[in-house]
């Protein structure tokens, strides 16, 4: 039997807490979500590793604005809790493709909800 969210998260729970008492309830709860922190984690890792934050984009259906608020505010929290991680890089920069402006004007109108459905085919 496959359970939504939280009936499966509830679950989880009260089987810890069956077999192991409070601990086993919070660990089994932790554990279980541990994979939703992991996995964007990883994901954002190698869209960095990559240098393609359009990957982002494409695989997740993100818009762009929500990306560009995302990295900004990862950069300004990074830099007011932790300035000693924004050092400069030794790595040399990202190779982008050199990319036409009719090709960016198509994808801006697939990927933006504001365009009418005709400009988006």
């Amino acid at each position: 039997m496959l359970l939504p969210g939280s009936e499966a998260w509830q679950l989880t729970i009260y089987l810890g807490w069956q077999m192991h008492g409070v601990p086993g309830g919070m660990v089994a709860g932790g554990l279980f979500e541990l994979h939703s922190v992991v996995v964007p984690i990883g994901l954002a890792n190698l869209f960095v590793l990559w240098c393609q934050p359009l990957v982002a984009m494409e695989i997740l259906r993100l818009l762009y604005p929500l990306v560009e608020v995302g990295a900004g505010l990862a950069g300004v929290l990074h830099g007011r809790f932790r300035p000693d991680l924004l050092r400069p890089s030794q790595h040399r920069p990202c190779q982008t493709a050199a990319v036409p402006v009719p090709a960016l004007a198509a994808a801006a109108c697939r990927t933006a909800p504001w365009c009418p459905p005709s400009a988006r085919t």
